[in-house]
């Protein structure tokens, strides 16, 4: 029998601007880490899917193997994206995610008078149930667990954008492997040689030396060209340029 879609919509009044919120909200993976989702994997043989730009993926939840081919993301920087999952296993037939981030002015009577927009953050879930499983899983997870996870973690990404920090910007325990920060800044050495500003070397080396693994594990030189302060162009060619010496690996 077909069932009813589940719809759970959050507000939050957070106190920096979408600018600052969106490479925080938007990395989706960095996201259900830190709300306690299970890891995602891709599934193999999904060439056939990667034109459309549809992805298929999986992951296990409570020993229960859940799959789903995932639509194109609807991306309006800094304001909106969306997205929506099929399922192919698992309790869930479809699930769709809309978040938007609307700029608010701070109130006539705010003591701070250096404040000056803040970020009315909507977050909307509807979901449809597979089987009488996912009629009792949904309201549960998305409900009650989910939504206190998300009220927690969008207030801790409020307070690193108002500090100017991303969550890539923040390892508090990286260990180098033995020679490993030697051969990381005589690799550094080598991209000077082959002609990359030295301002853009030194911040790529900082973001390796600091940044977490889930951070390094997709570099994307367009989002870090923000917070560096440097054209788009020359993050990217700096990223191409620690290919060539050995410092990363293009995907």
């Amino acid at each position: 029998m077909p069932y009813n879609d589940f719809h759970y919509r959050w507000e939050f009044d957070l106190e920096s601007s979408p600018e600052q919120l969106w490479p925080l909200v938007a990395d989706t993976n960095r996201f259900n880490r830190d709300t306690g989702l299970p890891a995602v994997t891709a599934m193999p043989g999904q060439g056939a899917n990667e034109r459309n730009a549809r992805r298929r993926l999986r992951l296990t939840a409570f020993g229960m193997p859940v799959e789903w081919e995932e639509q194109p993301f609807e991306w309006i920087r800094p304001s909106r994206f969306g997205v929506v999952r099929r399922y192919s296993k698992g309790p869930i037939a479809e699930l769709r995610v809309r978040v938007e981030l609307t700029e608010t002015q701070p109130a006539h009577e705010s003591p701070d008078p250096f404040q000056t927009e803040g970020t009315k953050l909507v977050y909307e879930i509807w979901a449809r149930p597979k089987n009488f499983i996912g009629l009792l899983a949904i309201p549960i997870q998305l409900g009650i667990l989910s939504a206190r996870n998300f009220a927690r973690t969008f207030r801790e990404y409020d307070d690193l954008a108002k500090r100017g920090r991303t969550v890539a910007s923040l390892s508090p325990n990286v260990e180098f492997v033995s020679g490993g920060r030697s051969r990381l800044l005589t690799l550094s050495e080598k991209m000077a040689s082959q002609g990359t500003d030295d301002e853009l070397i030194a911040l790529l080396v900082d973001h390796i030396e600091n940044a977490d693994e889930l951070a390094l594990a997709r570099i994307r030189p367009y989002e870090l060209a923000r917070p560096w302060q440097q054209p788009r162009r020359a993050a990217l060619a700096a990223c191409l340029c620690a290919t060539r010496a050995g410092i990363l690996d293009m995907q």
